[in-house]
């Protein structure tokens, strides 16, 4: 970020003020987050001057995007430019709205008192989420001009293909506005007919933008233009996509609240103390079938002498309470212990890339979902459509990550993960174990560091030992 602010609510911007009273403010920690009030240290060096947190932000703004180097200079092009445009206005970065906890990319706060926020938008948000934010604006009486990255434009003949997010922005406005921060091209496309996924603009507008600028005070005007040729086919076609809108709504408050789940199930973790989580661990070691099914001793029984395993070594992260486990009335051992086996083992959901050994997720998942036909799976039903047991899969896979056993194929999927090893890391004692587990549960201590110091060497050793 571009703005730091001190605990009076002086605001410094990173590359307008001199860099040694910034470094001097930063190494005092006078410097804070506008938003979550998180002290921030100033950084210069090879990219563009800025302020980062120290800690963790818990920003109050769920619609922070991501500082991509396009964003950061997008942002500050255009914030430039509106010092410039607007010179007897007020024009604020990353200007902070307490009414609705949201913050602008650049505020102009005119004389007569009228904002004007302006957001360059870079990542493509759906549609709905876009809506949401407009509407913030809107019970505070704040224009927003919505700036979109000039990727986004995609020409096809005589038409312009759109997404979600530029449909909605168009439906209301009637027109929409890139920018090029690496050409420093504004784009404008005014009015026209809206096909969906396509537009057909009246006109198109395309300049340099240290040359020229839309004239910003005539935009909104276009709104109330488009308006006028409003009929009641258009208001039917509106409350369809005000149902869509709805349910679009519905599932992001769904999101939220599986996210909120996420945090009461870390700071449950956080409650027993250490001694406490040490005995209730090795307490369920003592007798690991003890809440298993007929069905489930005979597979769990298989799979322990299939990897030579017993109670005093069985491997304490194939024990490990993760997210949405309480989904799952079959006890961990049994159930993690088979998803490793069937990593190791099932040959019809892998395939080979040159060295590497990769499985497919969707299938995995598949057969996880058999067990329960066998009876060897048991699930909690829940009511709740955001609490899936299959969600408890795949933290238990990103588990086995955090291990080294597999390891994510590319960030932005988790279809497919590489395996690492065909050996199952073994080790011999309950205490070694128990530490193991607690590790990979999130708990920190001298013995438990040192353990896995050890038991990571034993995973290294596997890896290289790959079959």
């Amino acid at each position: 970020m571009f703005v730091a602010e001190t605990t009076v609510g002086v605001r410094y911007c990173s590359f307008e003020e001199e860099e040694a009273f910034l470094r001097k403010a930063s190494a005092e920690h006078r410097l804070h987050c506008p938003d979550c009030k998180g002290k921030v240290i100033f950084r210069a060096g090879s990219r563009t001057p800025h302020f980062a947190h120290m800690r963790e932000c818990n920003n109050p703004n769920r619609y922070t995007e991501p500082e991509s180097l396009t964003h950061r200079t997008g942002k500050r092009h255009l914030y430039e430019r509106l010092k410039t445009l607007y010179p007897s206005s007020e024009v604020l970065l990353e200007y902070y709205l307490i009414e609705t906890k949201q913050r602008a990319d650049v505020m102009v706060i005119h004389e007569n008192g009228e904002r004007w926020a302006f957001e360059y938008q870079c990542s493509k948000i759906p549609g709905y989420v876009w809506e949401d934010r407009h509407q913030l604006y809107e019970t505070i009486n704040v224009k927003d001009f919505w700036i979109l990255d000039g990727s986004m434009i995609r020409e096809n003949d005589r038409y312009y293909q759109i997404n979600g997010l530029e449909s909605n922005i168009f439906k209301k406005t009637d027109y929409l506005i890139y920018y090029s921060p690496d050409q420093t091209m504004i784009t404008l496309h005014w009015g026209g007919n809206n096909y969906g996924t396509e537009i057909n603009p009246n006109f198109t507008f395309q300049e340099m933008l240290e040359k020229c600028f839309i004239d910003l005070s005539v935009l909104p005007c276009l709104s109330s233009l488009m308006m006028i040729k409003k009929n009641q086919d258009y208001e039917r076609a509106k409350n369809i996509r005000r149902l869509e809108y709805e349910r679009e709504k519905q599932k992001y408050q769904e999101e939220d609240l599986a996210r909120e789940r996420r945090k009461t199930f870390e700071k449950d973790k956080t409650k027993k103390s250490l001694n406490e989580k040490y005995i209730e661990i090795r307490n369920n070691r003592i007798n690991l079938t003890r809440n298993m099914t007929t069905n489930e001793k005979q597979l769990f029984k298989q799979l322990c002498e299939k990897y030579l395993i017993e109670e005093e070594n069985f491997p304490g992260f194939c024990l490990s309470e993760v997210e949405y486990s309480d989904l799952i009335l079959t006890p961990p051992a049994l159930w993690q212990l088979w998803v490793c086996d069937y990593l190791f083992t099932g040959y019809k959901i892998r395939k080979k890339k040159g060295k590497d050994t990769t499985i497919w997720t969707d299938y995995l998942k598949e057969k996880f979902c058999e067990l329960r036909k066998h009876n060897i799976l048991r699930v909690k039903s829940s009511s709740e459509r955001h609490e899936n047991y299959i969600f408890t899969l795949y933290a238990f896979l990103t588990l086995l990550c955090s291990v080294g056993i597999i390891s994510r194929l590319g960030i932005s999927t988790g279809k497919f993960y590489r395996i690492n090893t065909d050996v199952l890391p073994v080790i011999v004692g309950h205490e070694e174990n128990v530490f193991i587990q607690m590790y990979y549960e999130g708990f920190q201590h001298e013995k438990i560091n040192k353990m896995m110091t050890l038991y990571k060497d034993h995973i290294n050793y596997a890896l290289a030992t790959k079959s």
